[in-house]
């Protein structure tokens, strides 16, 4: 596929979108970015499920003086599944958490991506509020870098991803680190949520949070006793290439999808 046409189909996924960087600044619009990173996020969601729909929401002008909490409202107003936070805050502050836990309440999955900077970094926002899913980067064995003290919920294989070069700007193919990961999360998440869907009538699907959907699907896609996701077990994928059975969306959907069940909502 040309480069053009990858961003034609990202660009038609887009629903909607807003700057909460300097307000009011026709240079801050979201649309025009001066880093590559939002864009490569958005192809990683769209390249897990090419059928998602993209409310972007730019919270900082290159790499730092990140402003979420508007952001997170505003996403919440558009009536979004999933909010992907590929970013770190080492600051606590109650605005965030607050809104986090608005999030939470309303049933929002809320994937984050733990610090990339070492030893010392222990705690960073908002993956360590409790209503968020913590995701970090790993390699394709499944090993977490040494030097990762935060605590995480679930790894993905984040190193030496292929994410697209982006027009216009300086950047590189393939791209590492947990913001990876967590664009995958998010992609994944939205394509679970998708086929769940499909897979039951709308009072079923309503009766079961989102959080325990993703929560269930994430564990069965899971290397054993770990929190290594391997994309590969995605509605058991892996046993019908072992077993040679055909592979369609619509054996997903009504044979794997529908016999899933997740307990008391």
């Amino acid at each position: 596929m040309k480069k053009e046409s990858v961003y034609k189909t990202l660009w038609s996924r887009i629903k909607k979108g807003q700057s909460f960087v300097g307000e009011g600044s026709r240079v801050s619009s979201w649309l025009f970015a001066s880093d590559p990173h939002g864009t490569q996020m958005a192809n990683l969601i769209c390249a897990i499920d090419p059928w998602c729909d993209l409310y972007v929401a730019k919270v900082t002008e290159g790499r730092s003086g990140i402003i979420p909490v508007r952001a997170i409202q505003w996403a919440m107003d558009q009536g979004v599944d999933i909010i992907s936070m590929s970013f770190a805050i080492l600051e606590h502050t109650n605005s965030l958490e607050d809104i986090c836990k608005e999030a939470a309440r309303r049933g929002i999955i809320m994937l984050c991506s733990t610090h990339d900077e070492g030893f010392n970094v222990t705690k960073a926002y908002p993956a360590d509020f409790s209503d968020t899913i913590t995701i970090t980067a790993c390699d394709e064995f499944g090993a977490v870098a040494q030097t990762m003290s935060q605590e995480y919920r679930y790894s993905i294989q984040g190193h030496e991803v292929a994410a697209g070069v982006v027009p216009f700007l300086e950047s590189s193919d393939r791209i590492s680190g947990s913001s990876v990961a967590t664009a995958i999360a998010a992609g994944l998440s939205s394509l679970v949520l998708s086929c769940d869907r499909l897979a039951r009538n709308d009072d079923d699907f309503k009766q079961v949070t989102r959080k325990t959907i993703i929560t269930k699907q994430f564990g069965m896609m899971a290397s054993d006793n770990t929190k290594y996701l391997i994309l590969g077990k995605f509605a058991g994928i892996d046993a019908k290439i072992r077993d040679g059975t055909e592979i369609n969306a619509r054996s997903i959907i009504k044979e794997f999808f529908k016999s899933v069940t997740y307990g008391d909502p």
